[in-house]
Order: C-alpha cells, then structure tokens, then sequence
C-alpha cells in the first residue's frame, strides 16, 4: 500500500516556508535560526526626549547597522510588559541631605505601588557598606515596612570628607552584592535601579559584572552640583557608560517627579528582536528608529537559560 504520509508533511512543509515572515511568527512564538546568522535576542526600550517610552513602533520603525552595514532583523515582537526582578538601591551617604533620601523613599514608595503584583523587588540602602531590607519578594507590606525603616545611616564624617563630597558611596560595591543577592532572580528581565546624588566610585568593574549578570543598570540622580564639580564629573561619566552599555535608562529629577509611571513603564516595556550578523562576529551594533533622532534607544542582549534561538 503506497503511504500518503510524505506527501502531505511535504505539502506542510511547503505552505509554511510560503507564508509570509510575520504569520510565521504567529504560529510559533520560539522561532530557530542557524547560529552563524544570528547575532542573539536583544531587549529594546525606547524613548523621547523626556524620557517617556515610545509605544507602538513596528518592525519597519527600527534600523539596525552592525559595524555601519545594515542587518535586517529576523525576529521581531511588538513592546509589551515583562515580569521584572527589580534590586532598588537608595544613597545614604554624604551627598544625600535627610530630605534627599526621604524624597527618594517617597519616589520608591510609589513606585513599588506603580508596578505589577507579581514583579519581584530587592530593598537597600548603601554608603560604605549595604544594608539590605527587605526582599527579594513580591509582597508589598514587607517592602514598605522595610522602606519606611531605612534610616540616615551616615557614620560621623571628618571635615574632608564633608568637603569631598560623593566620595563615602560605594555604588558600585552595593551594585555587585545585590546582584549576588538576585542570581536565584524568578524573572529573566532583572534590573538594578539606583537612587543618589553622587553615583561614588562606580567603574567598569560594575559595567562588567552588571553584563555577566544580563541585568540593566537605571539611574534617578538627585541634584548635586557641587559633587560633580569636585569630582570632575568622573563618576558621572562612569555612570553614562554603564547606563548606556547595559541598555539601562537615566532620570533626572524633572523627569520623574511626579511621573513615576515613566519609570515604571522604562523598566518593563519592552521590545524584542534579533538581526542578523556578518561573518566574524560583531564589533559595534547600533539601533535606530527611522526619521526619529530624537528618540533614545536603549538596548542589550537578554540573557535566558530557555532563549528559544539556542
């Protein structure tokens, strides 16, 4: 008896390869590419001018050129919520007056309300040294007991270090320990977000653990002139970078005060897509969105033990 069974998985397999890139997506939401083209999934934001996230951009919106040579994007899904593994940091030192930290206790308050139910939050405060307070955990009441028990831990500070200020926060210390504290993170997507007016001593020593860890690094800066004077802005500087490099997001006062749900929306709408790569790997990967220079993108590979591309 002659079987019927070949030509009908052909004829599958020849409908499916016809359809057109986007209603492939739709059947299967972990598409597979061969490795030699495929440059990995990067999670995307976007954003204006005032840091606000730009909705509703397509697949046709985005341009993708690695090393200056356009890529054409293999995968593509459209900005929606992600369950977040967050790790809060708020600056205790020198550079934070008692109403700096409680306007950051109120900003984080809020915040912690902004987001979803099921996000996953880590509480601390840092100078010198990190106090952790509460979580990893969804459950509110804990993180706002822990939050409203946050003190001034200032040490008693000698007149230079009064004069010097910044120079007690050790932000990139508290960085590495809270990202000790969230390797058993529960969500894929996990973001440090820190809270200061001086950013102390953070180096590439943080941008490099921050990469390892696939967590994105946000920053809320509080006004600090003085601190960057006497500085020379160097701690701001490593502050872009590592911003930049993990695909992470800056505020400034004006930008979030008030608006929290800028903030919120800026750690969980997302972007995804993958492009493909040349021959050799790649040395520089910039993402645009077509006719809108004023537009942000913040972008970084999404490190995923079930990344459907591997």
């Amino acid at each position: 008896m002659k079987s019927t069974l070949l030509p009908l998985v052909t004829s599958a397999l020849i409908a499916c390869l016809l359809l057109p890139v986007d209603a492939q997506e739709k059947e299967s939401q972990e598409p597979r590419f061969k490795a030699d083209v495929y440059a990995g999934l990067l999670e995307v934001r976007v954003t204006d001018q005032y840091g606000k996230p730009v909705p509703n951009l397509t697949r046709a919106d985005f341009e993708v050129k690695e090393d200056g040579e356009a890529r054409k994007i293999i995968f593509f899904r459209g900005q929606e919520p992600v369950p977040l593994t967050l790790g809060i940091l708020i600056d205790t030192g020198s550079t934070m007056s008692d109403d700096y930290v409680s306007r950051a206790r109120d900003m984080v308050f809020e915040l912690v309300h902004l987001l979803d139910r099921e996000d996953e939050i880590l509480l601390a405060c840092y100078d010198e040294d990190v106090h952790f307070v509460s979580g990893p955990t969804s459950d509110r009441k804990a993180l706002v007991d822990g939050l409203w028990n946050i003190a001034a831990r200032r040490k008693q500070k000698s007149f230079l270090r009064d004069l010097f200020k910044g120079t007690d926060s050790r932000t990139g210390r508290a960085v590495d320990l809270t990202l000790l504290e969230l390797k058993r993170a529960k969500y894929e997507t996990k973001v440090i977000l820190v809270l200061s007016a001086g950013f102390g001593a953070i180096g590439l020593g943080t941008l490099d653990h921050l990469q390892i860890a696939g967590a994105r690094f946000f920053g809320i800066s509080l006004p600090n002139k003085a601190g960057d004077v006497l500085g020379l802005g160097g701690d701001q500087m490593a502050r872009k970078k590592v911003v930049e490099e993990t695909g992470g997001i800056s505020y400034s006062p004006a930008q979030v005060m008030g608006k929290l749900e800028v903030v919120r929306d800026g750690l969980k709408m997302v972007y995804l897509l993958a492009h493909e790569t040349g021959q050799g790997g790649k040395e520089r990967v910039e993402i645009s969105v077509a006719n809108h220079a004023e537009y942000r993108v913040h972008f970084a590979p999404r490190v995923s033990s079930t990344d459907p591309f591997y």
